[in-house]
């Protein structure tokens, strides 16, 4: 033995060097392969700067014969596994502390690098990865315990020790106890806690991959920075078994998840952790989603050639529910609440709550994690994790920590709709609305959480009146009020706007806080610059709009003559907007005084008005605006509107004529029985159905009154006496005949509901009834029958007989009779036309939800029945009903105050329809679909059909029932499109068709397009009048008068 330190290391220094040069052939024996290893081992205890060059040597060759066995000396392959361990040995003594930091670094990292080709590359014995399993974990525990090294070689050696670990598939619980406590007790080390992240995240997606999804897709570890942006630095894709995939992913998560004390552990690494953890539960909740966006899910291996025996027997249970949801005799096989919880909840439950000592960032990141897990996976969830979760939550929301409550608002938008014990924790005045409240009140908070506030007061404000919680309802109307005039963010403010008109909307009986929001609308619109942002027009179209959507009855007329004046006021009188300003106020205002006749009272708006509707010198842009404005105001004001001509096969014995005059077009149509007149001008349309009442019929004159839902025909006795609307209940009491006809009126519309796709349903009357006065009944057979018998009656009463008005009286020629019946397909108002698809489960597929079902629930049956009057193709219909009777064979119509709309549903037909959903798709651009899920009332998966819509071409609004009658609305439409239906708001049925048509005018409508249509109307008459072939006609009288 040689005692002299520098004579070792020259004799060391001597052997490699001529190793290195003369190779293999200078060991003759396995002696001299001894004496060899032992000089090689020697080197690596030398300094590594002054012996750098005769380490790494040593290097080069262990790496040679570690490597490439086959060129290594024969006797080291003869008993190959001893002298793997040998050399592996020697490479730890590199780890030892060293005086020169930097040199040490570089051989370490040499030496890493050669084991983890190694265990890639090459097969070892059991007892050799006991050996390097042993020594990773002292070399690795080295480094970390080193501070001259620590910073430059934690990344390198963790990873290539979890490499290692990875691949020894060990089982010895030794070994398992001993790694758990080194990496816990190096947990400051922030690189052990993204090393360890890395693995257990590459490992909990092919878990996931195993029972889920694609079970031949590799396992890849991807190593991430600890800090930044998570950029990868390399990626590991060792070969291991399925088995040992789940035994080390559970064995791995554990290692922190078990442990709670954390208190005194540094908080960088706390943070590292909890949104490590985080990323691997984000893992299930991709799955999740994924499941939920599938159209279909596939079996993508045979588990008997995949993976083990024993590994095939933990999948069996999860391969028969994707076989059974295949069937329909099971739920979506993707991870559910519960499950998820089971791994987490202890950990996800230590951190919030009111004994942590986590920072805010902590607990914030804990609250967003949780609050995905509730709204993304498998519902539902059980009751104590629920309480669990809303004691948390208001723990978090009582210690105003503006991280933590910042996160509980952008979180909690997606909640409400997954179950109703959240929706109803969120109700509650002392906890979230309150918090909004708090955080709106606070000028230092960012715009981004303003906005997620305003989206979630849009969720529920406007069940405050639902649900009858004053206290609810004094928290967001004080909201309202104090935001509605201080908010300067665009985005937010039009969200609040909205908000406040769906709001408003939904009030029952509440006078007080409707006629305050209404003047507070108004005011904002005074203070409200124009040229920024969009809001100016989006306020004046809420403000009309809520004409029509409020609660007229709760409503005073002195707010609506205040709100008028002011709107009044801010009419520009010059500016570059000031045309397009002008336009929209005054046709805001006609809309108010539409609905509200009585404000006419006001000498002064009278004045304003006839003053506005005379300018003509401001419209450049929108030409003949004012008379428009007139048109409009004088055809709707006080009486509901004739929607013209309508479609019906008559008797052969039909006689029919066309005239135009100076002032418009009319036609007139008579039966032995009936007569049609339809009057159509710049103002409208307006149709007299006519008969004669003979001499044995005493008829008086009644109040009649149009009735879009039913015609009445029956006669009732004159009295002289005002009219006045009756009281059914104080009629109830008087006179039992009343009762009768109300029963009566409840037995027909009860059968109407139980059976809406039945033809007794009442069908709309679109015209005028009246009945002439008696005419005595003399029938003399032997004189000839004049045409229109009954409306040269009518004609003559109504003036047009007169001696000066036949002579500008024409009939219209026949090139004229297509333009006249293009008119009747023209409405002065808007005409919104959309689809409404029932889906019975979300996988419902396209053939089915065009089909006829023999269910529907209660809920969509009085959704639908709620969209008007049900219109046959064999009956009276509007023109413009036509095209859609034509594919659907019926329809529904209504009339909303300023727009008409159709809707149509494969429910509505008795047969099956020949065709499918693309035609919907190009025929409609927004489709209305009700997801009812029947399967399971707590899927979050996406119908099936939703991914045959093109974003591009068309808007989708998808309705999901969530029970007590309360509708979740998710839409598919640009943001600055929405109207007083949000995205992801929660409506109850009752309001939820107003809200719907409006929102739906919105989206397909504008302030232009009421003006358009009249435009396109009135060049039409234009037209039609202008036609004339230049011949000779006969007059009125010599068409009604001339003989049969």
């Amino acid at each position: 033995m040689i005692d002299n330190p520098e004579a070792r290391a020259l004799v060391a220094e001597s052997l490699v060097l001529g190793l290195s040069k003369q190779g293999n052939q200078s060991i003759r024996t396995e002696f001299h392969l001894s004496w060899a290893m032992e000089c090689i081992g020697y080197s690596f205890n030398l300094a590594p700067r002054k012996y750098f060059n005769t380490i790494m040597l040593s290097i080069t060759i262990y790496g040679n014969w570690l490597l490439n066995p086959t060129s290594a000396p024969g006797f080291l392959q003869m008993n190959l596994g001893f002298y793997q361990r040998e050399i592996l040995g020697h490479f730890s003594i590199a780890f030892s502390r060293q005086k020169d930091s930097l040199k040490q670094v570089e051989i370490c990292t040499e030496i890493l690098t050669i084991i983890g080709e190694f265990i890639r590359t090459q097969k070892l014995e059991l007892e050799t990865w006991m050996c390097l399993l042993k020594l990773q974990l002292k070399m690795t525990e080295e480094v970390l315990n080193n501070s001259r090294i620590l910073d430059l070689l934690s990344y390198k050696a963790l990873k290539t020790f979890l490499q290692v670990w990875l691949c020894s598939n060990t089982r010895d619980e030794y070994l398992w106890n001993t790694f758990k406590d080194m990496l816990y007790k190096n947990f400051d080390n922030l690189w052990v806690v993204a090393c360890w992240t890395s693995v257990v995240l590459g490992l909990t997606k092919r878990v996931l991959n195993l029972l889920y999804g694609n079970i031949d897709k590799p396992l890849k570890i991807k190593f991430y920075r600890p800090k930044g942006s998570y950029e990868t630095r390399e990626v590991f894709t060792p070969e291991i078994d399925s088995e040992q995939v789940f035994y080390f992913w559970y064995r791995l998560l554990m290692v922190f998840l078990n442990e709670n004390d954390y208190e005194f552990k540094p908080v960088d690494s706390r943070v590292l952790l909890v949104k490590g953890i985080s990323k691997i539960i984000f893992q299930f909740l991709e799955i999740c989603d994924a499941g939920n966006m599938n159209t279909e899910l596939e079996v993508h291996a045979n588990l008997n050639t995949s993976m083990s025996y024993r590994a095939s027997l933990c999948l069996q249970d999860c391969f028969k529910a994707y076989l059974n949801y295949f069937m329909g005799r099971d739920r979506l096989p993707i991870p559910n609440i519960t499950n998820i919880l089971g791994l987490f909840r202890s950990w996800l439950y230590s951190i919030t709550g009111s004994e942590s000592f986590y920072t805010d960032l902590e607990r914030s990141e804990a609250i967003k994690t949780h609050c995905h897990i509730l709204s993304r996976a498998q519902g539902p969830c059980s009751i104590p994790d629920l309480e669990q979760f809303f004691i948390r939550v208001l723990y978090e929301m009582q210690s105003k920590s503006t991280k933590v409550c910042s996160e509980i608002c952008m979180n909690f938008i997606n909640l409400p709709k997954t179950n109703l014990k959240i929706l109803e924790f969120i109700l509650k005045p002392d906890g979230i609305p309150l918090m909004i409240s708090d955080f709106l009140n606070d000028n230092l908070i960012e715009i981004t959480t303003r906005r997620y506030c305003y989206k979630l007061l849009s969720i529920f404000a406007n069940l405050s009146g639902t649900y009858n919680i004053k206290q609810l309802s004094s928290i967001i109307t004080d909201a309202f009020f104090k935001h509605l005039g201080e908010e300067k963010d665009n985005e937010g403010l039009y969200l609040l706007i909205w908000t406040i008109c769906s709001y408003l909307a939904c009030l029952d009986n509440e006078e007080e806080i409707l006629n305050a929001l209404l003047r507070g609308l108004t005011g904002r619109l005074g203070s409200l610059d124009e040229s920024i942002g969009n809001n100016f027009y989006v306020l004046i179209d809420c403000i009309g709009m809520l004409a029509n959507l409020i609660d007229k009855s709760a409503v005073s007329i002195e707010v609506i003559k205040i709100n008028v004046k002011n709107l009044i006021s801010f009419i520009p009188r010059r500016g570059k907007n000031a045309e397009e300003i002008f336009c929209r106020i005054m046709l805001c205002i006609v809309d108010w005084v539409i609905a509200f006749p009585m404000v006419l009272c006001d000498q002064e708006i009278k004045n304003y008005l006839l003053k506005y509707l005379q300018m003509k010198k401001i419209f450049d842009k929108y030409t003949q605006f004012n008379e428009f404005l007139k048109d409009y105001l004088f055809n709707y004001i006080g009486t509901p509107e004739c929607t013209g001509k309508w479609y019906k096969d008559y008797s052969k014995n039909k006689k029919s004529a066309l005239f135009y005059s100076d002032t418009g077009v009319f036609s007139s149509e008579e039966t032995e029985d009936y007569g049609i007149f339809n009057i159509k001008n710049h103002v409208g349309s307006f149709v007299w159905k006519v008969s004669q009442a003979e001499e044995d019929f005493q008829i008086k004159t009644t109040d009649i009154t149009l009735n879009l839902s039913e015609k009445i025909t029956t006669s009732q006795d004159y009295q002289e006496k005002t009219y006045t609307q009756i009281d059914f209940e104080d009629s109830l009491a008087e006179d039992f005949s009343s009762f009768l006809n109300i029963k009566h009126l409840y037995d027909k519309q009860q059968s109407l509901i139980n059976d809406f796709k039945e033809k007794n349903i009442p069908t709309p009357s679109f015209c005028k009834v009246i009945t002439n006065r008696k005419t005595p009944q003399i029938i003399n057979q032997n004189q000839h029958k004049a045409k229109f018998k009954i409306i040269r009656k009518l004609a003559s009463e109504l003036g047009y007989l007169d001696i000066q008005t036949i002579k500008s009286i024409f009939p219209l020629n026949e090139s004229s009779n297509p333009i006249f019946t293009n008119i009747d397909s023209e409405t002065l108002q808007p005409l919104i036309c959309f689809p409404i698809i029932y889906l019975p489960t979300p996988e419902t597929n396209d053939i089915t939800c065009m089909s006829s079902s023999v269910y529907y629930s209660e809920d969509f049956q009085d959704f639908l029945q709620s969209f008007g009057s049900r219109i046959f193709e064999d009956e009276d219909f509007p023109s413009f009903c036509k095209p859609h009777l034509e594919k659907f064979h019926s329809c529904l119509y209504k009339y909303h105050g300023f727009f008409h709309s159709v809707v149509v549903s494969p429910a509505l037909c008795k047969k099956n329809l020949d065709f499918g959903i693309e035609k919907i798709l190009e025929d409609y651009k927004v489709v209305v679909i009700w997801n009812e899920r029947c399967n399971d009332r707590f899927s979050s998966k996406v119908p099936n059909i939703f991914h045959k819509v093109d974003k591009k071409t068309n808007y989708t609004v998808l309705l999901t029932p969530i029970g007590k009658k309360l509708i979740n609305v998710n839409l598919e439409v640009p943001d600055e499109k929405q109207g007083p239906l949000l995205d992801n708001m929660i409506v109850s049925l009752k309001n939820l068709t107003k809200l719907l048509m409006f929102s739906i005018y919105n989206l397909e409508c504008s302030f232009f397009t009421r003006y358009k249509t009249w435009k396109k109307r009135v060049d039409m008459i234009k037209e039609c009048m202008s036609k004339d072939d230049g011949e000779k006609k006969d007059n009125i009288v010599d068409v009604l008068f001339m003989e049969a």
